[in-house]
């Protein structure tokens, strides 16, 4: 016959044995362990293309406000090379933060105005270039970037 050490010696073992497999608290923890390095793969190249985004918003912005200020301040002459870069150069410095590069195109061709090409309608043409320093993905990356132009007619 079993003595009665014996017997609650093993009934604390079934009542322990019972109580791991019933106890479940770190099941949370070891499932976000498991978990969390997905999410942060997905989550990564999300926030890349939201940064890359947001700054394409921004650059065409600025692009779009200084092609309305171009419209209603034209080059003073579209024949003289040196009046369109000193009004290109004035275009430049309104925009902080960007280099944008205005160019005066003249007809539908779209080729550079000069004193042999007056033909309307006259177009001004913004481009810049956009990098952002990327967390995971290559979009955008330095030295080049990418490229945006705004094109629009002021004549």
């Amino acid at each position: 016959m079993r003595s009665r050490k014996q017997s609650l010696q093993s009934l604390r073992a079934s009542r322990q044995k019972r109580c791991i497999r019933v106890d479940r608290s770190g099941a949370a923890a070891v499932e976000f362990a498991a978990i969390f390095p997905v999410m942060l793969a997905l989550l990564l190249p999300i926030t890349d293309i939201a940064l890359v985004t947001l700054r394409k918003i921004e650059a065409f912005q600025a692009m779009r406000g200084l092609m309305a200020y171009a419209q209603f301040n034209p080059p003073p002459d579209i024949t003289n090379a040196s009046s369109i870069s000193a009004w290109a150069q004035s275009l430049s410095g309104r925009i902080p933060g960007y280099t944008i590069t205005p160019q005066v195109l003249c007809g539908d061709a779209g080729s550079p105005c000069s004193a042999s090409n007056t033909a309307s309608p006259k177009w001004v043409r913004l481009s810049t270039s956009v990098t952002v320093q990327p967390i995971v993905m290559s979009i955008c990356p330095p030295p080049n970037g990418c490229n945006l132009v705004h094109t629009g007619r002021f004549q």
